[in-house]
């Protein structure tokens, strides 16, 4: 395959999203060739209830800070699963992003577990995690205590700006976040993207032991299971990205437990028929 620059790029999974357009521009990366590179060896998960009792277990995987530099710092993973409740009928693991960017999949997965269709439970590990810079990974921390996130909280209005006035408010607090969070966090910030993730993404992937990623993506996980596809196209077994947008309580439940996502996961079926031997619907 001829080497292809990722930068001018405008293939999802080619290039780095925008938040590496935003991200830091002292010590940036050169652009490189498009692809994943080199994968390194998975990250270890000891699986142990997430608290005495529960169904879901917790685990943490360390993977490269930079995926350039393997041999370098790693950073933590926090990863959550609920085994599949059908026994003897499990053919592998469904990895589900709840969107964002930034969403918890810790906290999001158990909250919607009980919309994934009965079927998929039954047959899949459900598997999600907090993306590297947020959550119980290791997350980005903009603020030297929770009194000075208070004051900038304070700063501007909450929720989406209405009128002019509002914008510039809302905009000059989003540019001051960025630079504490610069200040604070340089070398972190700078690997935190979309590319990042999907290759942690396949990291765990093989962790669990799956050859192939089975996935669910919401909102902006559709963006990140576009980044996937593209990076590992080999490995991209039955992925289903969708907007939060279906029927019921909307959002994350919503899309999982509404009508919307029974239609692709028939299709999804067919795929993984042929994947995994003994799938059926």
């Amino acid at each position: 395959m001829p080497t292809a620059w990722c930068r001018g790029r405008r293939r999802a999974g080619d290039l780095l999203d925008r938040t590496d357009r935003a991200a830091p521009r002292r010590g940036r990366r050169r652009a490189r060739p498009c692809g994943a590179g080199p994968a390194g060896p998975a990250p270890r998960l000891d699986w142990r209830p997430c608290v005495q009792g529960s169904p879901f277990d917790c685990a943490t995987a360390k993977v490269p800070l930079d995926y350039d530099d393997q041999g370098g710092r790693t950073i933590e993973l926090a990863v959550i699963r609920r085994k599949a409740t059908g026994p003897g009928r499990r053919i592998g693991s469904l990895f589900f992003n709840p969107g964002g960017p930034g969403g918890p999949g810790t906290i999001q997965m158990p909250q919607n577990y009980e919309k994934f269709p009965r079927e998929v439970r039954e047959r899949f590990d459900i598997v999600s995690w907090d993306p590297r810079g947020i959550g119980n990974s290791t997350a980005v921390d903009c603020f030297g205590s929770p009194e000075a996130a208070a004051e900038w909280a304070g700063g501007h209005a909450v929720g989406f700006p209405v009128g002019a006035r509002e914008r510039a408010t809302w905009i000059a607090a989003y540019r001051d976040l960025s630079r504490r969070c610069e200040r604070r966090n340089p070398e972190l910030l700078r690997h935190v993207s979309t590319a990042d993730t999907a290759r942690d993404l396949d990291g765990l992937r093989r962790a669990v032991g799956d050859s192939q990623l089975t996935y669910l993506g919401i909102s902006y996980g559709t963006f990140l299971g576009a980044t996937y596809a593209n990076l590992f196209p080999a490995a991209a077994a039955c992925s289903s990205p969708r907007y939060g947008l279906g029927s019921g309580t909307g959002g994350a439940g919503g899309s999982v437990g509404g009508s919307g996502v029974r239609p692709r996961h028939r299709s999804c079926s067919r795929r993984a028929s042929s994947v995994h031997p003994g799938w059926t619907t």
